[in-house]
């Protein structure tokens, strides 16, 4: 399984990162897609994790995205929060700075 951003997906994340430093950002993915999923929709959500090396995704962003979503082609994908330590796991989408993406399915 593939999961397939644009530059302009990839360029979104970055400067999310960049803003909540010294805090971790994080958000949903809506995508579409089995085998290789298409991301149509990078959703930035509110971490409400006390601390700043942390992420909690807001919930009510993700039930608003899958009231949104149902009875379309359309999923959450997956997630990502990133790294302000610099910490890269091997999910990262970009070795150049430090973001985790997570897919499901």
């Amino acid at each position: 399984m593939s999961l397939g951003l644009t530059e302009q997906q990839l360029e979104q994340l970055k400067q999310e990162a960049e803003t909540a430093f010294p805090d971790e950002c994080c958000g949903l993915l809506i995508g579409q897609g089995a085998g290789f999923i298409e991301v149509t929709d990078v959703v930035a959500a509110d971490n409400l994790a006390e601390s700043s090396d942390r992420f909690l995704i807001d919930p009510q962003v993700q039930f608003d995205w899958m009231r949104t979503l149902r009875g379309t082609e359309r999923r959450i994908v997956g997630h990502y929060h990133s790294h302000p330590t610099g910490w890269l796991c091997r999910q990262s989408v970009m070795r150049q700075w430090p973001l985790t993406v997570t897919r499901y399915g």
